[in-house]
Parts: C-alpha cells; structure tokens; sequence
C-alpha cells in the first residue's frame, strides 16, 4: 500500500512539472475552443476595413475596394448576395448604411461595395464626395438571406435586381457565376 501511495506522489509531482512547463511555454487560456475561434472568424461582431481603390462606374456610381485594415484579421467569408452594413460618421452623426457585396465570394482577400448618388440621401452623397484612398470604416459581417444555395436551387436561375444594378458591367470583367 505504501509504494502505491509513493507512486502516485511521483505521478502527482510530474503531472505539476508538466503543467508548469506548458504555463511557462504557452500562456493560453485553461479554456481553448478551436470552433469557437473558426466562428468568430466567420461571424465577426465588426470589422474594420481600409479603402484601397475607388472606381468611378457611371456618374453617379462608385466602387469602393476595401481591404482588412488589421493584418491579423482576414475578412470574413460570404455568399453572393449578402451585404454589410456600412458605419459612418457624418458631422457627429453617427449612422449605418447597408450595401451589397459586388466582389466575388471566391476571394476573401477585399470587398466590393457599389454607391448610387442619392440625390437627397445622407451617407451615399457623403461616401460618393468625401472618402478617400486610405480611409477606414467599421462594417458588420456579411448578412442576407438571398443566396444562391445547390442544395434548394436548380442550376438554371434567372436574377432580376432592381436599383443599382451593374451585374452586365460586373459579369464583362469577369465577374460571371458558374453554378455547374
């Protein structure tokens, strides 16, 4: 009986060294949960987005390319057809916009948003004549329910959008979905 005890004095010693030694090696939490961090990464709360590239489409359309304005934060995935809200402060107004993601959902590397001028509107005149290359704003992660999904969708599928509508402009470069 006593050299049990013994032995699992010396199993106790040697677990305490181990778990010292991963404290000193890896300062993680007691509680690391991998699908929680995968999840956060897919559904951030915010995101901050850095201007990278503004094209003029028409004259009164923009497309603004944003990318991760933290390196150690990469975009969150999305669908075709989902969108962000978009926050601005105009004058100490501060407000959200939602806008459509033009980019192709098979890159993660920026974002795509088109603005129609509003004449009359608040944010879109304020983004169409203030942002700048280098700016940065706050969106949500991707939203929306109206996307393409194989397993409820046939392959031949006709889209009909109403407002700022650019697909043709999108689809000439190269912009074209294959549901194949």
């Amino acid at each position: 009986m006593e050299k049990e005890i013994m032995e699992d004095v010396k199993k106790y010693q040697k677990a305490e060294k181990l778990k010292k030694k991963r404290e000193e090696v890896a300062p993680l939490p007691w509680y690391y949960d991998g699908l929680e961090n995968l999840s956060n990464r897919i559904h951030p709360e915010k995101q901050s987005l850095l201007v990278t590239d503004i094209e003029f489409l028409s004259h009164d359309t923009k497309l603004f390319r944003f990318v991760s304005a933290k390196l150690d934060k990469p975009l969150a995935p999305f669908r075709a057809g989902m969108y962000v809200g978009l926050t601005v402060d105009i004058n100490g107004v501060r407000t959200s916009r939602p806008y459509s993601l033009v980019s192709s959902p098979n890159q993660l590397s920026y974002y795509e948003l088109g603005v129609r001028k509003k004449e009359g509107g608040f944010v879109s005149p304020f983004l169409f004549e203030n942002v700048k290359i280098g700016d940065i704003f706050e969106v949500t992660e991707p939203l929306g329910n109206l996307y393409y999904n194989p397993i409820f969708h046939g392959k031949d599928l006709v889209f009909i959008s109403e407002n700022l509508s650019f697909s043709g402009e999108k689809i000439s470069r190269g912009g074209r979905v294959n549901f194949k």
